[in-house]
């Protein structure tokens, strides 16, 4: 489920799998030259607030998977870290070795258990 209040970093479309993010996901893997991709992971930043820390910006993951030619969100994670750079390079790497959703909050887990 997509939640309000966020806005997509890679593909910098929000909307809740819509014509523009269709349009936008398809511009996507043209652009990969021929390497055609059934899972997709991209970061997304949401506005958060703890009383601890007060207001921040905290970036986490989503994943599409397409089916039947509709994407369709299958997991997210959110709040993974303030560091925007290390969460899109995440979200790259998954895509690349399409991993499969059900792995992705143990890729996080490391990913945060390295820093």
């Amino acid at each position: 489920m997509w939640k309000e209040g966020t806005r997509d970093i890679q593909m910098e479309r929000h909307c809740a799998l819509g014509c523009a993010e269709k349009q936008s996901l398809s511009k996507w893997r043209e652009s990969r030259k021929g390497y055609i991709v059934d899972m997709l992971y991209y970061s997304f930043e949401k506005l958060l607030y703890t009383a601890d820390t007060g207001r921040y910006t905290g970036y986490g993951i989503r994943a599409l998977r397409q089916d039947k030619g509709k994407w369709e969100c299958v997991d997210e994670v959110g709040d993974i870290s303030c560091e925007e750079k290390q969460v899109k390079k995440l979200a790259e790497l998954c895509t690349e070795l399409a991993l499969e959703p059900v792995h992705l909050r143990d890729v996080v887990e490391d990913m945060l258990g390295a820093v």
